[in-house]
């Protein structure tokens, strides 16, 4: 039996020197899941953290201790269950659990849960149970670290907590505090079920593996010997048929069991069928019939396999298939949806990824400085065909694995996270965390995290899962991991040219031959009417301190713009001419935002022999600020997302800059289609200063090119354009100074 623990309240239980005084007098009401700094904003005791400099008025808030207390009541039979527990699906970060006063469990770790022994602790009716979350910053001082290094900041890196709450590039340096996932009293027999692992294959072979409490091979359990398993498949919906039916003896504490589907309904990638998914029942039966314990869950018939196929003499491709399909890669870098985690409404995950689907994304990245996502993420992309590709929670920085007792709470925590994940259809893969290593040059020693990247979490993964694993993103075979001979990269046009002041001829930094792009950077602010949310309007214009503080910094090249606002500015003027006034800096640095990620996504997609797919930095906003994000955090969609939606359409037709310029056309359907790829060159106006067609077959799932051999236009007002079965696309190859654009 479980219960959701309920009717919270919360105190300060010390308050920090810079607080108001007499917040200790003060009993809230709170929510559970949820976030202190939410409680209090909801309660008129805070404002809006995103708006204006409230991440630095407010931060007080973050340096408090907190208290949530509440009244658990406790009946007899409850008390004598063979198992009663309270299991904290996730406390932000670093606490103490009391009950009637008497500490039950400390927690150290955001990702993992924290489960507190009930027998002979509770008492029948009320106990008071109290779960105090200690100053985040303060417990990390008492951290030793003068050996590892990383960005942003160094003191981040021995905690268990979302990395970026510690300050990004497009983050503030605000760490959320409060319990962030549902409380739950449990109370059962040693006869029940504690998990099922499902592992399936396309022809409908079905495989289950459960867990239960107990062993009817030792002698203390051995009257049990007579139980059963009943597992029970149907589809996915309201008042489905039953599927297919098995009953099994239970073996031991660990079981398998087969089931065969006929005809299964295969889960699919968004765009390329349904994901279709099955709801499973296992239930443990006495062999009387009682039925025992009860779970369930659903399931997507589906199987993953990567290829990594030579390619001439140095270089292997790195290419997913899904059901045996080749599944070009067509999404984007997923952050977590607010800073203040636990307070995250579920309709804001149904927006984002109900945007993602439209926009044609099929993979979402799960990035390493973040959180493992909420279970509601990920039953939406299994709803939704989006594939997630799952970084474990490191980022940017060294790996503390020389430390027995850091890798002692790793390997709990990726162990419970890889089992809670294993039964979704949505899993790609498994990396060992986000520019760690050699990938980067964040550390004089590249060496440390090896062992837990190599082999700690390679063996997790081998042991509790199907889903492929690679050691770190981006990651290749050589001493630099961020190559381009084998594995994933992270790179960018537009940060090459601009170092080298040649923005304007930012194709020619396109990398080419590249295996997988899985960051892939542009930057872009959101429209004035969003500004207007978190900057004052005597701060709207010129740029100031309110902008850099929600721009935050360029960490990663002393020879461009310290501020990423002043870096935005210094690309819309290269592309688009002198910036007049706020308006016309929003527009131009949007369209160039939307026109560099075009001509990314169009080269990685006409280079598709060579190349396994492409994700951009990034899809969503942490909270209010105008960066890499295509969707802002008010949900406003800006040019870059609908550019992207253009150019992962299933056909697509475009322009690439190789030693000249090409059309292409590609189709990721499963048909051929024959047609006629129209390309040429026109001026603004109007006037078409050449045009050409060619009748061509593009394969299923290939591109098909055509250099264009014509003499071109060098006016600035000249641009390509390409047609081919209904898509067209455009690109101005000489600048956009001769363009005119109008203020809103």
């Amino acid at each position: 039996m479980e219960t959701a623990i309920v009717d919270w309240k919360l105190r300060c239980s010390r308050r920090s020197e810079d607080a108001p005084a007499g917040l200790e007098d003060v009993l809230l009401d709170a929510r559970v899941p949820g976030d202190v700094t939410d409680d209090l904003i909801r309660q008129g005791l805070a404002e809006d953290i995103s708006y204006a400099d409230n991440c630095l008025r407010y931060r007080w808030i973050p340096r408090c201790e907190w208290t949530y207390t509440t009244t658990l009541c406790l009946t007899e039979q409850q008390l004598k269950s063979d198992l009663i527990y309270l299991e904290f699906g996730g406390i932000d970060t670093f606490a103490e659990i009391r009950l009637n006063g008497r500490l039950l469990r400390e927690s150290a770790n955001m990702f993992l849960p924290c489960r507190a022994d009930l027998q002979n602790e509770g008492r029948v009716g009320e106990n008071l149970l109290e779960v105090k979350i200690l100053p985040t910053e303060e417990v990390m001082q008492s951290y030793e670290n003068e050996r590892y290094a990383g960005a942003f900041t160094n003191r981040r890196l021995l905690a268990r907590k979302a990395q970026c709450h510690f300050g990004w590039d497009w983050a503030p340096d605000y760490p959320g505090c409060g319990i962030w996932l549902p409380v739950r009293l449990i109370c059962k027999s040693f006869r029940s079920l504690e998990s099922v692992r499902v592992r399936t294959r396309t022809s409908g072979e079905i495989t289950f593996f459960p867990e239960v409490n107990y062993s009817p091979r030792r002698q203390e359990f051995s009257a049990f010997s007579g139980d059963r398993l009943r597992i029970v498949v149907r589809q996915a919906g309201e008042g489905a048929e039953q599927e297919a039916i098995g009953e099994y003896p239970v073996q031991g504490s660990c079981n398998l069991c087969n089931l065969s589907l006929k005809n299964p309904r295969l889960w699919q990638p968004n765009g390329a069928g349904e994901a279709a998914l099955y709801r499973y029942t296992v239930e443990l039966v006495s062999p009387q019939g009682e039925v025992l314990d009860r779970l369930q869950g659903r399931f997507g018939v589906r199987e993953v396999r990567v290829l990594e196929a030579p390619i001439g003499s140095d270089r292997l491709d790195f290419r997913f298939f899904v059901n045996g399909r080749e599944t070009f890669l067509k999404g984007s870098n997923w952050v977590p949806a607010s800073f203040l985690t636990g307070a995250i409404p579920e309709e804001r995950y149904r927006k984002l990824l109900s945007l993602a689907r439209d926009a044609g994304f099929n993979v979402l990245r799960v990035w390493g400085g973040g959180i493992y996502e909420k279970e509601l993420f990920y039953d939406l992309c299994d709803e939704y065909g989006i594939l997630v590709y799952q970084d474990f929670m490191f980022a940017c920085g060294d790996i503390p694995d020389e430390r027995d007792d850091f890798c002692r709470l790793v390997a709990e925590e990726a162990e419970y996270q890889v089992r809670r994940l294993n039964h979704h259809p949505c899993m790609l893969v498994w990396n060992g965390g986000n520019e760690t290593k050699q990938s980067f040059a964040y550390s004089a020693h590249p060496e440390w995290g090896e062992y837990l990247t190599d082999y700690l979490l390679a063996g997790i993964c081998q042991t509790h899962t199907d889903v492929p694993y690679v050691r770190s993103c981006p990651w290749s075979y050589t001493d630099w991991g961020n190559d381009l001979n084998s594995g994933d990269c992270h790179k960018c046009a537009v940060f090459e040219s601009a170092i080298e002041g040649r923005l304007e001829d930012y194709r020619r930094y396109i990398v080419k031959e590249k295996p997988l792009t899985t960051e892939c950077a542009m930057l872009g602010p959101c429209r004035v009417r969003n500004l207007k949310k978190f900057i004052p309007p005597e701060k709207l214009w010129p740029i100031g301190d309110i902008w850099e503080l929600h721009f935050v910094d360029n960490p990663y090249e002393p020879k461009l713009p310290r501020s990423f606002a002043r870096l935005e500015m210094m690309v819309a003027e290269a592309l688009f001419g002198q910036l007049r006034g706020l308006n016309d800096f929003v527009k131009k640095a949007m369209l160039a935002h939307a026109d560099v990620l075009t001509a990314e996504l169009d080269f990685a997609r006409a280079d598709r022999k060579l190349c396994g797919g492409i994700l951009n930095w990034m899809y969503n906003d942490i909270w209010r600020n105008g960066t890499w994000a295509v969707v802002d955090y008010d949900f406003g969609c800006k040019p870059a997302y609908y550019a992207m939606k253009r150019a992962f359409s299933t056909v697509r037709a475009g322009i690439v800059l190789r030693e000249g310029y090409a059309a292409f056309a590609v189709n990721d359907g499963d048909t051929p289609i024959e047609g006629t790829l129209r390309f040429g060159q026109r001026r603004v106006s109007g006037e078409t200063l050449f045009a050409q067609s060619l009748p061509v077959t593009a394969a299923a799932c290939s591109a098909v090119e055509v250099p264009i051999e014509a003499a071109l236009c060098a006016d600035a007002d000249a641009y390509l354009f390409t047609e081919f079965a209904g898509s067209k696309s455009l690109a101005f190859v000489n600048g956009y100074r001769g363009v005119s654009f109008t203020s809103d």
